[in-house]
């Protein structure tokens, strides 16, 4: 159970990552 929701945090840690990167690359797009 543990090991489980542990599993999902990094998942959703992971799309959060990911999220992020995209805004800034675009963000950083749009600026320059």
């Amino acid at each position: 159970m543990i090991i489980k929701t542990k599993n999902r945090m990094s998942k959703i840690k992971r799309l959060e990552n990911y999220s992020s990167e995209r805004l800034i690359l675009i963000i950083y797009r749009d600026y320059y």
